[in-house]
């Protein structure tokens, strides 16, 4: 990309330590656009809103996640120390962050629950929500309604719409790493916490 937008400085920043504070972008790219150099930057034509069931939400705990497609082919094999690491860190608490590329509704409630019931989701103490780069549903129900039905049950807090996943500008996420999400009226802040 030339010239590189100031979140993919900010993405460098927090890997080398320099910055522990995130903040929602103001807006994101929704669709997609044809490369031609290979240098273009993000077109970004969609109002960024974090979305929750509440007002205000702040959560803490180690950070754990990532894309679901991928996720759901590792659970349950050989790969999946999962369950362990979350015995390991349970008196912090997992914050999960999860996306998908392209679930549709019915996949991604049954995904979830597959999860679940695995026992991924013992410790957690909530979830943040990227936004779906692809999402169909052959019922009527979206994105959250699918979520919904699958987590509604564990009590905890659900974000959605957050700046991670496949639709740029995202933020940086460390698996393993403690961090505080703070959202309130549509904006998002995440703040690692290192000990």
């Amino acid at each position: 990309m030339n010239p590189w937008l100031s979140c993919l400085f900010d993405n460098v920043a927090v890997l080398e330590g320099k910055k522990t504070v995130q903040q929602s972008f103001p807006l994101y790219r929704n669709g997609f656009v044809d490369r031609v150099t290979g240098y273009e930057t993000y077109e970004e034509d969609t109002l960024v809103r974090w979305e929750s069931d509440k007002n205000e939400v702040e959560m803490t705990g180690r950070l754990l996640g990532g894309c679901l497609d991928v996720l759901l082919d590792l659970v349950g094999t050989r790969f999946d120390c999962t369950v362990s690491w979350c015995e390991k860190y349970k008196e912090d608490g997992v914050l999960w962050y999860l996306e998908s590329f392209d679930l549709n509704s019915e996949r991604l409630t049954m995904g979830l629950w597959h999860l679940k019931e695995a026992g991924w989701f013992k410790y957690a103490k909530g979830f943040v929500f990227g936004r779906p780069c692809f999402f169909g549903t052959g019922t009527d129900t979206s994105y959250q309604e699918a979520v919904s039905a699958a987590l509604g049950g564990l009590a905890v807090p659900i974000v959605f719409e957050a700046d991670i996943g496949h639709k740029p500008p995202r933020f940086t996420m460390i698996n393993g790493a403690i961090a505080k999400v703070h959202v309130k009226d549509g904006k998002g802040e995440m703040e690692f916490r290192f000990a």
